[in-house]
């Protein structure tokens, strides 16, 4: 019986040579695993031999030691090779083949970060090669989103080299359609891949759109060490469909003949100055996933692929009769799906839907393109929508719309095709709506227009929330979200702007407050702290206090922890709940960093098994709220729960502090 998933991991290696023992250990529960930066060269085989043994092996072999890519294939594994493609600069692996019963197109890719021409020699060759999934995965050295994907608050530059990289992925996952998934799993969490200098998320698992029914899970995973972590995908192995027929052209020309003339006697061969291009139509025949995805009409995307020359005059005709509303794509159910059986949200179309709506999905992302810098001084505020599979009123981009129709016509002309293309959403009480309002329209997943209409309602969402509060402001678009770069002390109106009015549309994030004083004051809802920059707080912390022991005269010998710690707390103050109950000191365990840290008991949740926690990056500061015994919020907004493991309560700051050490010991013994 066929294996129902197939799990996947990608990971820089930085060398197969170091800690080889270990490595290997942490690839034992993978089905598939993608390497990067192996350094294999022609004296290594016996790294290739110990391999072997476990697993199918494709690897390159190249003299640089800073390059290197593979593929292995678990041997228990049913996998039948059909072909491996290596680069000869040691960037990827590409293997076709059969695994499980099914059919796969795999790459592992290295991209250097002195390298921008492999991904567009890659998309080429995988847009007319790929069979069956496509699979990619790798450390592409750059990050999508700045914002988000690294961590700011070391104040490091987006170089234009990044910049550069940056564009080439971009265009990469246009000219394949891909979705970066473990973001659209994680939309608006912050975690990292690469824990070196710049803390930053560099490595990737792509699939194309259609395809995202069939992840399971992706999770960045954890580590000892430094350098990357490793990233793990499980995909679902069960096929969509077993068989499909293929037409020859007359039977694909009997099939469409239909849509070919209208009742103003329209027919093939007329063409409007509104006519697509035969470049843009190539260019989206080429970016469609080739698989055993069902379509309404049954014809696969292959025989559009195989076509093309002869069919482009029939996409012509058909988007010049889309265009001119000669066409509704409804009533001739040109925009029929067909539902996934194993995911209710995806939904698949025709080759020759997906084509127009790719070309116009294109158009509109073009349009909504921004320059993706980070502002030096603004706080910044992160928008995204709660869900991807929803349904849209028009109404929501009107003003953006109307707007085209005075200053770009034909753009405006491609926002009225793309209402024609879209479904209509199920019928409304009529009782309760304006019969002149609209049908809302669906957006499915798996339509190329999806994901760009979303960000564009987010953008008119962002544009009208910063006009209403009369704030400057700067937009930034990425790719199903934007991030509104203002003044600091506009951040808190925004904030509750967004909450107040659509808190069921849209997910909001704080990612930073600002510059103040040249000190970068990073957001209080962050959810992924820097192990290593947290260690050097600390240190900052013994050094300033160790600095100011020594200008109060108590000697000039180093100070001990207990010297530091009485510095920090010259007097104990026990405060008491309203209940008259005495506030104490818990010593804690986090249970994420196994850090042992103190706590006022009042932060704990009654069973004791979380803690709040302050969002403070200064040691400093933190010792303040703990000492003072803040109330655990900030603005009127509840700090982040920890799991924590409880050990014990003191009655005063300084027995807590005692006992955090003897625990510390105890642990260290």
């Amino acid at each position: 019986m066929a294996t129902q998933s197939i799990n996947f991991i990608t990971w820089n290696v930085n060398g197969l040579k170091e800690k080889k023992e270990y490595k290997f250990q942490e690839l034992q529960n993978a089905d598939v695993v993608f390497l990067q930066e192996t350094h294999i060269g022609e004296g290594d085989r016996h790294i290739i031999e110990d391999l072997k043994k476990e697993w199918e092996v494709f690897y390159t072999k190249y003299t640089s030691s800073s390059k290197g890519t593979a593929i292995l294939v678990k041997k228990r594994l049913d996998f039948e090779c059909i072909s491996d493609e290596k680069d000869n600069c040691g960037a990827y692996v590409v293997l076709k083949c059969k695994l499980e019963g099914q059919l796969y197109t795999m790459v592992s890719v290295y991209n250097h970060h002195t390298d921008v021409k492999t991904l567009d020699k890659l998309s080429r060759y995988l847009q007319s090669m790929t069979t069956g999934l496509l699979v990619i995965g790798g450390d592409f050295n750059t990050v999508l989103n700045p914002f988000i994907d690294k961590d700011n608050s070391k104040k490091v530059t987006d170089r234009p080299i990044h910049r550069k990289l940056r564009c080439c992925l971009k265009k990469f996952i246009k000219s394949l359609q891909l979705v970066d998934v473990w973001r659209r799993k994680n939309p608006i969490k912050q975690d990292y891949t690469f824990h070196s200098q710049v803390v930053s998320r560099l490595d990737y698992f792509f699939v194309p759109e259609e395809c995202m029914w069939r992840v399971r899970s992706c999770e960045i995973r954890d580590s000892e060490m430094r350098d990357h972590r490793s990233l793990s995908l499980e995909i679902n192995n069960v096929p969509t469909m077993l068989f499909q027929k293929v037409p020859q052209i007359h039977e694909w020309w009997n099939l469409k003949k239909d849509l070919l003339t209208d009742e103003m006697g329209s027919s093939l061969g007329e063409e409007s100055s509104h006519a697509v291009s035969e470049v843009d139509i190539v260019s989206a025949v080429h970016s469609l996933q080739v698989s055993d995805t069902p379509r309404p009409d049954g014809i696969p995307v292959s025989f559009y692929k195989d076509n093309i020359q002869d069919l482009i005059p029939y996409i012509k005709m058909l988007y010049d009769r889309i265009h001119r509303g000669a066409f509704n794509c409804s009533e001739t159910h040109f925009n029929e799906t067909v539902k996934s059986p194993h995911d209710e949200n995806q939904h698949f179309f025709n080759a020759d839907y997906l084509i127009i709506a790719t070309i116009l999905a294109r158009r509109l992302d073009d349009f909504l393109e921004s320059k993706q810098r980070i502002p030096k001084v603004s706080a910044s505020v992160m928008i995204t929508s709660k869900t991807l599979c929803t349904q849209i009123h028009l109404s929501c981009i009107k003003d953006e719309i109307e707007e085209q129709k005075r200053t770009n016509p034909n753009l405006y002309q491609d926002f009225l095709i793309v209402k024609n293309l879209l479904r209509d959403a199920a019928d409304v009480d009529n009782e309760s709506v304006d019969v002149s309002d609209e049908r809302d329209k669906l957006l499915d997943q798996g339509c190329p227009l999806t994901s760009v209409l979303i960000t564009l309602a987010l953008k008119c969402f962002a544009s009208k929330l910063a006009g209403h509060l009369k704030i400057k402001n700067d937009i930034q678009v990425f790719r199903e979200s934007v991030i509104v770069c203002i003044q600091p002390e506009d951040l808190e109106d925004v904030m509750t702007a967004v909450k107040s009015r659509d808190n069921e549309v849209y997910d909001t994030v704080e990612l930073f407050r600002g510059n103040v004083n040249d000190e970068q004051l990073k957001c209080l809802e962050n959810e992924s702290e820097n192990e290593a920059e947290t260690e050097t707080n600390v240190n900052n912390t013994e050094e300033e206090a160790q600095e100011k022991y020594l200008k109060m005269g108590r000697g000039n010998r180093v100070c001990e922890e207990s010297d530091l710690l009485s510095i920090i707390s010259e007097e104990e103050d026990i405060s008491m709940e309203s209940n008259g109950r005495q506030i104490m000191y818990a010593v804690v365990t986090l249970q994420d960093s196994d850090e042992v840290m103190v706590a006022p008991s009042s932060w704990l949740s009654a069973d004791k098994k979380q803690c709040f926690w302050p969002p403070f990056k200064s040691t400093e500061k933190f010792m303040e709220a703990v000492q003072k015994k803040c109330k655990p919020e900030t603005g009127g907004k509840p700090w982040e729960k920890l799991n924590i493991s409880f050990h014990r309560e003191h009655g005063t700051f300084e027995k807590a502090i005692e006992g955090q050490k003897g625990i510390k010991e105890q642990k260290e013994r």
